[in-house]
């Protein structure tokens, strides 16, 4: 079950939702204010919302991969969404926080959906 059939089916997210990957670095890694959420528009349906929190300034990698998959790299903290997450996506950052994107897509796929990943700031 993934995780947007889990909350399609009323399940509420846990921190295994956001599948940091595995590694020593994460395991060492200090818990931070940042959370993996869900949203919902009238609508628009279910979609995710990667909150870096307020709380000092973050290092935000967004890293679109040719297969549509993204990679979410906050302060060395990794969260992996598969293509069909990621289309369901939107990434909330604070003024603090510093924020690139990798685009790895092919020149088409960027003509034809420039902005695969919402990135917004808090209001």
């Amino acid at each position: 079950m993934t995780a947007i059939h889990a909350a399609a089916a009323g399940i509420a997210p846990t921190m295994l939702d956001s599948r940091p990957v595995a590694g020593a670095d994460n395991m060492l890694a200090q818990p931070d204010d940042t959370q993996l959420q869900w949203g919902c528009i009238f609508g628009e349906g279910v979609f995710y919302v990667l909150d870096t929190g307020r709380a000092g300034p973050d290092n935000v990698v967004v890293t679109l991969h040719a297969d549509g998959s993204v990679t979410v790299d906050i302060n060395g903290r990794k969260y992996e969404f598969s293509a069909e997450e990621a289309r369901n996506l939107r990434v909330r950052v604070d003024d603090n926080d510093s924020v690139e994107i990798q685009d790895n897509r092919d020149p088409i796929d960027r003509l034809l959906n420039p902005e695969p990943v919402q990135v917004f700031k808090y209001p």
